[in-house]
C-alpha cells in the first residue's frame, strides 16, 4: 500500500482524536453568539450536555480527516517525486515550490471533504436532544439533507472550502518548510522541532484563513442555503470584523495539538520507503490538519 496514503490515514486518526473538543468548540463559536469565550462555551458545553458532546461528529471528522490527509499527502508526493525529484533521486523543493504545490494539493483534498464537512458541522452545533436523532446520528442527518436539497445540499460551502484551504495549505507548507530550515538547517529535526514548526505553521495559517472558515460554517448550518456574500454581509453587520475570529483561539489549540500528533506519521511515511536516506529528509513534514 502507497506510504503517503498510510501515512495520512494514521495521521488523521490520531489528528482527529486530540482536535475533535477544540472543533467542536470552535463551530460553536462561530454560529452563536450566546458565548462570550472558548472557555465558557466549552464549560457551558459541557455542563449542560455532558462531555460527551465535545467528540459530537466524531464519524464525519474522521471521515473528513482520513480523506483529506490521504488526499491531501497523496497528491502533494505524486506532485514532488513528479516535479521535482531529479535523476539522483533527491527531492529538493524551494519553500515558495512547496507552497505551492500544498496549496494545489489543498484543491484537492477540500474537494473531497465537503459533504462530511457539512455532516460534521451540523452535528457540532446542535443542542443535543435525546428525542431528536438530527442532534446525534449522522445517517439522519444525512437523510434529512438530501430530502432537502438533493446532491447540491452537501455541496453547501464549498467554494469557501476551497478560499480556505488552497490558502490555509499554501502558508501552511511555506511557513513550515521555512521554519524547519531555520531551526534544523542540517535536516537533522527531532519530532519536537517537528512539532514546533507545525504548530508555528499551523497558529499563521489559521490566522490568514479563519474569516473563510466562519463564512463556511455557516453557509453549512443554515436552514436555507445562503451566499457568501450574505453570510459575510450579516457577519459584519451584526459583529463587526470581530465576527470573523469567533473562535480562532480554539482553532490554534487545536492545529498545536493535531500536529504533534501527526509528526509520528511522518517517520512512519520514511521507514515505509526511504529508510534513513537521506534523499527523503525534506519529506519529513508533519502531519497537519488541516481545515476544518
Amino acid at each position: 500500500m502507497d506510504r503517503d496514503f498510510i501515512s495520512g490515514a494514521v495521521g488523521a486518526f490520531f489528528g482527529t482524536l486530540a482536535g475533535q473538543p477544540f472543533d467542536t468548540v470552535k463551530a460553536r463559536m462561530q454560529i452563536s453568539r450566546e458565548y462570550c469565550s472558548v472557555a465558557e462555551c466549552a464549560i457551558k458545553t459541557v455542563r449542560y450536555e455532558g462531555v460527551r458532546v465535545l467528540f459530537k461528529g466524531f464519524s464525519p471528522a474522521l471521515t473528513s480527516a482520513v480523506v483529506e490527509n490521504t488526499v491531501l499527502w497523496t497528491v502533494h508526493g505524486v506532485i514532488v517525486r513528479k516535479c521535482f525529484e531529479n535523476q539522483s533521486g533527491e527531492n529538493k523543493p524551494s519553500v515558495l515550490q512547496q507552497a505551492t504545490v500544498g496549496a494545489l494539493s489543498g484543491f484537492f483534498s477540500g474537494t473531497a471533504i465537503g459533504p462530511a464537512e457539512i455532516i460534521k458541522v451540523r452535528l457540532q452545533t446542535r443542542h443535543s436532544d435525546p428525542s431528536n436523532p438530527l442532534t446525534r446520528n449522522p445517517i439522519f442527518v444525512i437523510s434529512e439533507l438530501w430530502r432537502m436539497e438533493g446532491y447540491k445540499g452537501f455541496t453547501r460551502g464549498l467554494v469557501a472550502l476551497w478560499m480556505r484551504d488552497v490558502p490555509f495549505y499554501f502558508v501552511f507548507f511555506g511557513t513550515y518548510d521555512l521554519t524547519l530550515g531555520i531551526i534544523a538547517p542540517d535536516g537533522s529535526a527531532n519530532p519536537i522541532q517537528h512539532a514546533i514548526c507545525g504548530s508555528l505553521s499551523g497558529a499563521a495559517s489559521w490566522s490568514v484563513v479563519f474569516p473563510m472558515d466562519v463564512l463556511k460554517t455557516k453557509a453549512q448550518v443554515s436552514e436555507a442555503p445562503i451566499t457568501l456574500t450574505s453570510a459575510f454581509s450579516e457577519t459584519y453587520r451584526v459583529q463587526g470584523v470581530k465576527g470573523f475570529y469567533r473562535g480562532w483561539i480554539s482553532a490554534v489549540l487545536r492545529g498545536g495539538k493535531s500536529s504533534r500528533h501527526k509528526v509520528y506519521p511522518t517517520f512512519l511515511n520514511n521507514v515505509l520507503m526511504f529508510e534513513s536516506s537521506s534523499s527523503s529528509e525534506w519529506f519529513v513534514v508533519a502531519r497537519y490538519k488541516l481545515v476544518e
